[in-house]
């Protein structure tokens, strides 16, 4: 399956389309991050019970073990599957908007939403089930507060609906968290051990199971962040001596190298 472009099933109302143009990395991506069995086809093996994975043959898993199939095939499988899917996860859906909004306004009722009309800054402090947190971090979403960190090890982050006072913070509490809540800045370069991948490979890593880390400041270093990934889904050909189970630095060999900066400077 050498095509240049792929399509696979996306679902809008109730009829299921594809994407077109989907390039080879993007219908990898998909077809990994979804369940889709393939029925046997006359040509595969003898003594397999089971069919193949879209992605399976997506990446030619198993050549010795199944006949390829066409991508009209892989599409009109998961056409058929997920569009039963999703008109149950529709439904789940509605039924938790509905009672979201039910829950919201009995919380209202009961003041319970008192810091919704507040603009709730980092360092000030919030109350909720009758204690007083600090807060750490502030999350909006379309520019409304919808949760907050706070310095607990337990449930740190709170939506905003379960906070029921608010205090602000004075103004060098507030410089103060603000500052220490900063993150390090992101590097790219090829340190001890890193992996080294190119873009395409680090977008085809589910986004679940990649990310950042912090490294701290060490000797004229300063701490600084880098990419990371779990090592069961790195490129096939760098697992090799790596803990499938633990994530690894990543250094993008196709991306512009940013090295980290010196401690005097942070």
């Amino acid at each position: 399956m050498n095509a240049e472009a792929y399509s696979l099933p996306q679902r809008t109302g109730k009829e299921s389309t594809s994407k077109p143009n989907m390039t080879h990395t993007e219908a990898l991506l998909v077809a990994r991050c979804i369940s889709v069995r393939l029925p046997l086809k006359l040509g595969d093996a003898e003594g397999v019970k089971y069919g193949p994975t879209a992605y399976g043959m997506l990446s030619n898993e198993y050549p010795e073990r199944f006949v390829p199939r066409s991508l009209d095939e892989i599409v009109e499988v998961a056409k058929a599957g997920y569009g039963r899917s999703v008109d149950t996860y529709n439904r789940w859906i509605a039924h938790y908007t509905n009672r979201i909004t039910f829950e919201r306004t009995m919380l209202g009722e009961q003041g319970a939403l008192a810091a919704v009309d507040h603009d709730i800054q980092i360092g000030g402090r919030v109350e909720i089930a009758g204690k007083w947190f600090e807060v750490k971090r502030v999350t909006r979403k379309g520019g409304r507060i919808v949760s907050v960190s706070i310095n607990t090890s337990y449930r740190r982050i709170q939506p905003v609906e379960v906070i029921t006072k608010y205090e602000a913070p004075a103004p060098e509490q507030a410089a103060a968290a603000k500052a220490a809540s900063r993150l390090p800045p992101i590097c790219n370069y090829a340190g001890e051990s890193f992996v080294h991948m190119t873009m395409a490979e680090w977008e085809a890593v589910p986004k679940d199971y990649r990310g950042r880390t912090t490294i701290t400041a060490k000797g004229a270093t300063a701490a600084h962040r880098v990419r990371c990934a779990i090592g069961v889904f790195l490129p096939k050909d760098k697992q090799e001596g790596r803990n499938r189970h633990h994530y690894h630095p990543v250094y993008l060999t196709d991306d512009k190298q940013k090295y980290p900066p010196a401690a005097d400077a942070a």
